[in-house]
């Protein structure tokens, strides 16, 4: 008789585990927040030049950095050299768009001249111009090796 009453208790608390279970995951998936108030971004032109200058002080890929009107000219070192193209890609966007937020005026367009130059070893690598297209350079090294041949 207690096996007889024992499966069907077993039975609904199992039932009740799942179903609270349920409900906490069905609570975590909303969230239970104003959906607008997921996802902030800074705006950009929240961003200065001391905060560019910042940026790539810190990042380990870069060697040094210097300005020259609306051109941020980056030199960068193996590591940045030893990266993927996309990893390379993305960088450049990122201080292209950081550079031009910081040259805009009081929250309006950036000079349309702007543009982030990354140089190797004294040659330019990459350039990205303010329509947002990235040019890349021949190595000196290539071309000559090229004309040897």
């Amino acid at each position: 008789m207690s096996d007889g009453l024992l499966r069907p208790a077993l039975a609904l608390k199992c039932a009740t585990v799942i179903a609270v279970l349920a409900g906490l995951i069905c609570a975590a998936a909303c969230g239970g927040g104003d959906a607008a108030n997921t996802g902030r971004k800074v705006k950009a032109e929240n961003v200065s030049a001391d905060d560019v200058e910042r940026d790539l002080k810190f990042d380990a890929r870069v060697s040094d950095f210097d300005t020259d009107g609306n051109k941020l000219i980056v030199n960068v070192n193996q590591q940045w050299m030893s990266s993927p193209a996309g990893m390379q890609q993305t960088a450049v966007q990122r201080w292209l768009t950081r550079w031009q937020a910081s040259k805009a005026s009081d929250g309006g367009a950036a000079p349309k001249d702007t543009q982030v130059v990354v140089r190797y070893e004294g040659n330019d690598i990459l350039t990205a111009t303010g329509n947002g297209e990235i040019k890349v350079a021949k190595a000196a090294a290539e071309s000559e090796s090229a004309e040897a041949k």
